[in-house]
């Protein structure tokens, strides 16, 4: 990088944190690989170079980079409490534990490690012992808002509900669209059977992050008990597909169309699990029965669309499981449409791998 010709040490780490803090995140690895290159021992570059290698989830580089700097200084806190937030996050709960003790072993009031401690402490299940490195955090920094979050959470998983909220009530004091602190206030109110109540904490934490899929799903099931249909399926709607509950949510919004009577979502619902999840046979399957329950009740051209689209998906389903059944509906899909000798020749087929197939024998001989 020209910009790094003749520069000393102190100018290039301060052009590298500022590339860092703009995000350029390329040209900021490259001034600390320069720079370590020339000066394998640089503890600035290698702690920062590893907090550039976590954000960036290149969690085993950024590990291997802050036990170096560890090795060559072990007496830097923040170094100790970098590398527990790096093991955290590779779910090496012992050995970040250990790293955030260290930090506070040198600095005992560095908030910031209490507060790392307590979270992984909560991860572990240890809650009592959680409690105590949060209101040391606290304690240390009175302001400090992540830490009065994370007292409230360990409170709450404690079902001390009271003392959780009047956490999270401290929290939205000193920043009213802390959005973690709403969606906990929601799941407080939600335990104590206040709906509405939880409802309106929800509804809150949406507007200031509409895409956050946990609020919506947590509001949609809280409509869900309100036999609020239309309402809980505006908010699980907002859940992308991809999601990792994704799966669950869209079966779950085809179950309250179908209850709703809206059959085109409910054949929208099993289209985006068909294309989001091409491997699972119960995507296509469903869509599959559901075009032709549908199909079946149209006319003309929209009906031969339907019953179509509905043989495609059981052709999808049939290439991911063997399924006689699956050929049955196959031919009695190719019935509907008139199509016989197609039809013939798919429940000939169901009847080869089910003798028993009285569906399939019935379609074929009436």
């Amino acid at each position: 990088m020209s910009e790094s010709k003749n520069l000393t040490l102190g100018e290039a780490l301060q052009l590298a944190i500022n590339h860092q803090q703009q995000g350029n995140l390329a040209q900021a690895e490259e001034l600390y690989q320069r720079i370590l290159q020339a000066i394998p021992e640089q503890l600035d570059a290698l702690n920062l170079l590893g907090l550039l290698y976590s954000d960036q989830k290149r969690y085993a580089l950024a590990e291997d980079l802050l036990q170096k700097a560890i090795r060559i200084n072990p007496n830097i806190p923040e170094i100790h409490n970098n590398l527990g937030v790096v093991l955290e996050e590779q779910k090496k709960l012992g050995q970040a534990e250990a790293s955030y003790r260290r930090a506070i072993a040198i600095k005992p009031d560095y908030a910031e490690a209490h507060n790392n401690l307590g979270n992984v402490l909560c991860l572990q299940n240890r809650l009592a012992d959680s409690l105590a490195s949060y209101q040391e955090a606290v304690r240390l920094r009175p302001e400090y808002i992540k830490a009065w979050n994370g007292f409230g959470t360990a409170l709450k998983q404690m079902n001390d509900l009271e003392e959780a909220e009047t956490c999270f009530q401290r929290v939205l004091q000193l920043d009213p669209g802390f959005v973690p602190a709403l969606k906990n206030m929601g799941e407080v109110k939600a335990l104590q059977a206040r709906l509405d109540d939880a409802i309106s904490w929800y509804t809150r934490a949406s507007e200031l992050a509409p895409d956050d899929s946990d609020t919506s799903l947590s509001m949609g099931l809280l409509l869900l008990k309100q036999d609020k249909m239309e309402e809980a399926a505006a908010c699980l709607r907002k859940i992308p597909v991809e999601d990792r509950r994704g799966w669950d949510v869209y079966l779950l919004l085809a179950d309250i169309y179908r209850g709703l009577k809206r059959l085109e979502d409910v054949i929208a619902s099993y289209r985006s699990l068909s294309g989001s999840y091409p491997d699972r046979f119960d995507a296509h399957f469903l869509l599959g029965k559901t075009l032709w329950t549908h199909g079946v009740k149209l006319v003309d051209g929209e009906k031969t669309q339907a019953l179509e689209e509905a043989v495609l998906a059981f052709k999808k389903a049939f290439v991911l499981h063997n399924d006689a059944d699956v050929l049955t509906n196959i031919g009695s899909v190719c019935v509907e449409m008139k199509e016989y000798e197609i039809a013939a020749e798919y429940l000939q087929k169901a009847l080869g791998l089910n003798l028993e197939n009285v569906e399939a024998e019935y379609c074929l001989f009436r």
